[in-house]
């Protein structure tokens, strides 16, 4: 299951959430090590429920873009 992360960067600095997966972050000072990062920690969240939600798509998603939104990835485990 791929899941909608926001890509954020401030200050150099990059972090990824995931909207459908509240507290599910990753963060690192490359692109390349957060998605890998990002991928780590939806896969280990992933693990720990027992009944995931279902992804969301974009358009559901789009009204809840903020201040700072840099990028949209797909990520899956």
């Amino acid at each position: 299951m791929s899941y909608l992360a926001w890509i954020h960067e401030e200050d150099g600095n990059f972090g990824a959430s995931f909207p459908d997966l509240p507290g599910v972050i990753a963060t690192a000072k490359s692109l390349d090590v957060l998605l890998q990062r990002a991928r780590e920690a939806l896969a280990l969240h992933l693990e720990a429920l027992s009944d995931p939600p279902p992804p969301s798509h974009v358009r559901a998603l789009a009204a809840d873009l903020r201040d700072g939104f840099w990028g949209v990835a797909l990520i899956g485990p």
